[in-house]
């Protein structure tokens, strides 16, 4: 429903004839398939953990219709780290140990996009070690 439907109380129904059910459902009518969030072919060796993990979360953000443009992932090094470019979404590959704040400061900045990190754990392990502080996963 946008800003100018006015919904009346006698009938339940928006300037447009919409009854507020169909004006909700018409919100989340979009779908994506897991193509939309695939893009080149990874460079992992066979049998290595990260095609599972990209398969994964390739289908979790199909599964929750997560706007590929409304997407995020950052990166740290090494292997696991080429996760952005293998999404179809936005991606930064970055530098050792700065994936967390990189990706912290992109939700600060753009609260409505949804943030992933791909790092390796050795790296969140010493970053937590260096600041003091315990690793946690958020959403």
């Amino acid at each position: 429903m946008s800003h100018a439907d006015t919904v009346h109380s006698d009938t339940g129904h928006s300037d447009t004839g919409h009854s507020p059910t169909e004006c909700l459902l018409r919100l989340h009518d979009e779908h994506y398939e897991l193509e939309d969030y695939q893009s080149g072919v990874p460079r992992w060796c066979t049998g290595c953990g990260d095609n599972a993990i990209l398969t994964a979360v390739q289908r979790l953000c199909r599964d929750e219709d997560l706007a590929p443009e409304k997407t995020v992932f950052i990166s740290g090094i090494g292997c696991s780290s080429r996760f952005p470019h293998y999404m179809k979404t936005y991606g930064l590959h970055g530098i050792h140990g700065r994936a967390l704040p990189i990706a912290e400061g992109v939700k600060m900045a753009r609260p409505d996009l949804a943030v992933f990190v791909n790092t390796a754990t050795a790296i969140v392990a010493a970053s937590a070690r260096r600041t003091g502080s315990t690793p946690s996963a958020t959403t």
